[in-house]
């Protein structure tokens, strides 16, 4: 049983990641705050919203669309391993279907992660009034500290 920490009862952490630089930020913050001492897993989570409605036709088989999110999802995740694996750090990969800020929320739940560390795209205070943001979303539902990473 890991020890408990500053984190929660566990000092496992959930790593949102979506292929970009600022994930990969999130994913050396995640490492960087179990090295200080805590024993525990990331969970890396790249999350890809549901099919959308006429996205498979007789022109892109579900097959077809269903390999593309796969690329996808390795493409996203790549990098990210590829840190955790250089830093030695204990990790699991997780790619799951479904509402983006609810499925980073549920699965952090369900995992018992203590810390949900997520990038931010940097669209600051006035794109997020306007396009709205996941990761404020996530912030509101999460009943766990979350860390944004620019």
């Amino acid at each position: 049983m890991p020890k408990p920490s500053a984190l929660g009862m566990c000092a496992d952490i959930l790593v949102a990641i979506d292929g970009s630089a600022a994930g990969v930020r999130a994913v050396r913050h995640a490492i960087a705050r179990l090295k200080s001492g805590y024993d525990g897993t990331i969970h890396l989570l790249h999350v890809q919203p549901p099919f959308k409605s006429g996205e498979v036709s007789a022109l892109v088989t579900a097959e077809m669309s269903q390999e593309a999110r796969r690329c996808e999802a390795e493409h996203a995740v790549n990098e990210a391993r590829e840190v955790l694996v250089g830093a030695l750090v204990p990790h699991k990969v997780l790619v799951v279907t479904g509402a983006v800020a609810d499925t980073i929320v549920n699965q952090a739940a369900g995992l018992g992660c203590g810390e949900i560390v997520m990038g931010t795209r940097g669209l600051g205070a006035v794109g997020n009034l306007v396009l709205g943001s996941v990761a404020a979303r996530v912030v509101r539902l999460s009943s766990v500290p979350v860390t944004l990473v620019k």
